[in-house]
């Protein structure tokens, strides 16, 4: 949002800019898209399996809530 005010500042200059969000974010919202289209599936049974995440953590993991 801190880059909005210096391209409407400016248009010209920055015509060829985009804004984009930062990797954090990208992330997190790719790891909520993956919990809501594997919801149901066994998706969280395998990442339990495998100890890539505890059973106390699923539904953060699952929901962007928890990112450790």
């Amino acid at each position: 949002m801190k880059a909005y005010p210096l391209i409407w500042k400016s248009p010209d200059f920055y015509a060829d800019h985009i804004v984009m969000i930062g990797t954090f974010h990208l992330a997190s919202a790719y790891l909520k898209m993956v919990g809501k289209k594997m919801n149901g599936s066994a998706l969280a049974e395998v990442l339990l399996e495998s100890g890539l995440m505890s059973s106390g953590s699923m539904d953060g993991v699952m929901t962007r809530k928890n990112y450790a």
